[in-house]
Parts: structure tokens; C-alpha cells; sequence
């Protein structure tokens, strides 16, 4: 695929302040607008053994959320061969149905329209991998599967399309330390590590390229230190990348790793890395902070990097092992300037950071509203103005019942309340 981002001339510096000065007002007064004074409100209700708690983060906003046509589909953690469902939402959040449209609570939902893809028929490995042997469809309210070749095991985190219709997936590569390759950190006994490798492959199974960390990213990337006690070892396994997302546009790879608290630019075409948000201080490569007094490093653990347009992505932010809430990013990409900006922060309205795993998307064809799905949190899922105002979440508060649906085998991942949720328009 060619490459055909548009060049743009560097605008002269009196315009540039100008101009920011105006967008910086202009988003100013639309987050003062979008500020709903009214009292929120929570409602808690137990359905098969789960309690679920759904809160009103801004009852006037109410109204304009349940005339937005769309529905918001999640899938569980780990979508094995026989828990292959996909859920859906109402924009509200009022609604809840299985794959079949029959309501867990609420009532059913509109799902002309829908389009969402994961990735199923999945067996754990490494804990916090999956090998897994299908592409779950669900189009139109009807659910479909797309057996894959054993030599495809791909892992559940990520799944992209491209132009032409093929896949970008990720795989747990399994790989012997070498003793002059310090990516298997300071434990001696150590002798395998999981690299990240990103495969693009054909709706058929048929491999036409891979990518692998270890091939390019040098090792002042890895955060051993800070992840050593929180995941970098799986047993006797070091585990020093750990990609959790992929996406593609126009010949850019966007690569989201928890491990460097990085999400990667790579060139389709060469490999190489072309920029980096996130982590380490990476010279030439890593794009500098354009906010005021601010560190690169912005990112802890993040998830679910998507690309927004040519100029701006999206991040999952769990920022664990911090203090901080997690939150969804909207960044500026300024490639003439070789740095980047947070446009707009969508923080957990219940103050938690998350400890795996999320997502934070919208749609092109719902521009004007997103939807975060916090991961391993009680926070749930919540679905933001386009300015980061909350409007409504739901989470699981409680669980009394091991039949429950949604959840991973995991215990990390208990309350978590699906994954991967993704907005799709409807007729």
C-alpha cells in the first residue's frame, strides 16, 4: 500500500499562535456549555447473579444520547469456543442483550446497522495471552466465524482492517533468551520471553508479512524496573513488550505496548519506527510534549491506540500503578514539529485507575460522542460528550454467581465488564 499522507507547509509562528489561541478558546467555551448542572443519579438492580450499577452522570443530556443512532457492542476478555457471544448496548445504556438480541435487562435493541469484529475460539496461554482460531463477525445482528489455520494463533488484545480488506493481528511469540539480550530482564533462570509480534494476514489465514519488537526496538525501551513486579515475568517467562493493540492507516502501523508505556508509528513498508508517543525518552524517534511544563512520559500501561485521522490518534490510558484516574486521550500528531498534544482528556467520572486491558474509541459516523470501556475496574463503561463530559456508565459492583458471561478466567479481570467496546451507527 503506498503511502499517501498529505504534506502540509509549516504555517508562519504569528499564525500558529493565532490559531491556537482560537481553538484553545473556542474548546474553552464548548466544555464550559457542555458543564450539566443537574444531580446525578444511580440506580443498582441484580440480574443472574450480577449486580449491576447504572449512574447518570448528566440527566440533560439525556435526551440528545437516546436520539443518537447507534449501539455499543462489547465481547468478553477471552472469547473462547463456547462463551462466542458478542453484547450490545442501547446508547443509553438502558438496554442490554446477547447476540441472539434477547435482553439480559432492559428490553431489546436496534441492531441494523452494527459492525463489530473481534477474535474467538481463543485457549489461554501465559495468563495474559490467548492463542485463538477464528474472526468473530457480527454484521447486521447476525454472528458469523472465520475458522483460521493453526499457524495463525492469534492473541485476543488486537484486531484491525485495512483498505484492501486484509487483517492486522497480534501474536504471543515465544523466544529463547539470549544470554547477550537483555530483554529477559535480571532473573538468571530466565530462558524464554514473549515478543510482540504483529502479523497482517488475509481473511483466508494466508500470512503476508510480520513485524517483531525484539527485530526494533532498541533496549532502553523496556521499563523492567517499573513492570518487574507487576507482569514482566509469567512464571519463568519474561514478558518485557506486551503488545495490547494494533491498528493501520495509510501505510502507518500504530502499535500499542503496556510494558513500554508506548504506542509506536511503524512504516509499513520498511519496519522501522518512524515516532513514538509515550515511555522512554527515545532520541530521534520519541515526539516531544507541545503542553506547557509537561513530561513525555504521559502514558502508564495504556491500551486500545486507534488512529482518529492522518493527524490524530486515540489512547486507552489505565495509568496503573499510578495515582491518577484512567482516562481516554484524543492526541495531536504534528509532524512538522516532530511532537504531540492532548486535545482532549475523558477521565473515569469515579476516580479509579484500571489494571488491565480497556478501550476508548468512537465512531466516524458518530462523531460527537465516545465511549470508554474501563477495563479491569468496577468503573464499567461510560459514554463521554465529545468534550469529556460523562454522560451515563454502568458497572459490575457485584458478583454472586460463577455463571457469569462476561468474565475472563481470570481473576485480575472479575469485575470487568466486557471488552473492546466499539460504536456502530444504526438504520
Amino acid at each position: 500500500m503506498a503511502l499517501n499522507f498529505k504534506r502540509h507547509l509549516a504555517p508562519s509562528p504569528g499564525r500558529v499562535n493565532a490559531t491556537a489561541w482560537v481553538a484553545a478558546f473556542v474548546l474553552l467555551i464548548a466544555m464550559l456549555v457542555s458543564v450539566d448542572p443537574a444531580k446525578a443519579s444511580t440506580k443498582t438492580f441484580t440480574v443472574r447473579g450480577v449486580t449491576y450499577t447504572r449512574t447518570v452522570h448528566s440527566p440533560n443530556r439525556l435526551a440528545e444520547l437516546s436520539r443518537a443512532r447507534f449501539t455499543i457492542s462489547i465481547a468478553p476478555t477471552v472469547l473462547s469456543a463456547g462463551h462466542n457471544g458478542v453484547f450490545q448496548f442501547n446508547s443509553t445504556l438502558e438496554n442490554f442483550v446477547d447476540m441472539a438480541n434477547a435482553p439480559i435487562f432492559g428490553s431489546t435493541v436496534n441492531n441494523n446497522g452494527n459492525d463489530y469484529q473481534t477474535i474467538g475460539d481463543c485457549t489461554p496461554s501465559f495468563v495474559n495471552y490467548s492463542a485463538c482460531g477464528s474472526l468473530v463477525i457480527f454484521k447486521d445482528g447476525v454472528i458469523s466465524k472465520v475458522s483460521l489455520p493453526s499457524t495463525l494463533p492469534l492473541d485476543q488484545h488486537g484486531l484491525a482492517v485495512d483498505d484492501n480488506g486484509n487483517y492486522w493481528g497480534l501474536i504471543a511469540s515465544e523466544k529463547k533468551c539470549d544470554s547477550t539480550f537483555l530483554v529477559c530482564g535480571p532473573d538468571p533462570t530466565t530462558t524464554q520471553y514473549i515478543d510482540c509480534q504483529v502479523v497482517n494476514f488475509t481473511s483466508e489465514g494466508k500470512i503476508l508479512g510480520t513485524w517483531n519488537a525484539s527485530d526494533h526496538l532498541p533496549i532502553s525501551e523496556i521499563k523492567t524496573s517499573k513492570w518487574l513486579n507487576d507482569g514482566f515475568y509469567v512464571g519463568k517467562i519474561a514478558d518485557p513488550f506486551h503488545c495490547n493493540s494494533v491498528d493501520i492507516s495509510d501505510g502507518k502501523i500504530l502499535i500499542s505496548m503496556r510494558h513500554t508505556d508506548s504506542v509506536y508509528i511503524v512504516d509499513q513498508h520498511s519496519g522501522s519506527v518512524i515516532s513514538k508517543v509515550g515511555g522512554n525518552d527515545w532520541k530521534g524517534i520519541s515526539l516531544h510534549n507541545e503542553s506547557i511544563n509537561q513530561s513525555n512520559d504521559i502514558t502508564s500501561g495504556q491500551h486500545d491506540a486507534k488512529w482518529v485521522n492522518e493527524n490524530e490518534i486515540s489512547i486507552f490510558d489505565d495509568q496503573t500503578l499510578n495515582s491518577y484516574p484512567a482516562r481516554g486521550l484524543l492526541v495531536s500528531l504534528n509532524w512538522n514539529a516532530h511532537g504531540f498534544r492532548i486535545l482532549r482528556k475523558f477521565s473515569d467520572p469515579f476516580g479509579s485507575n484500571s489494571y488491565c486491558t480497556g478501550s476508548f474509541s468512537n465512531s466516524p459516523t458518530v462523531p460527537t460522542f465516545w465511549v470508554a470501556d474501563w477495563g479491569c475496574s468496577k468503573s464499567g463503561l461510560t459514554v463521554f460528550t465529545n468534550f469529556g463530559t460523562p454522560i451515563v456508565s454502568i458497572g459490575i459492583s457485584d458478583i454472586s454467581s460463577n455463571q457469569v458471561f462476561l468474565t475472563a478466567p481470570f481473576a485480575a479481570v472479575k469485575y470487568q465488564l466486557g471488552y473492546k467496546a466499539r460504536i456502530s451507527s444504526i438504520q
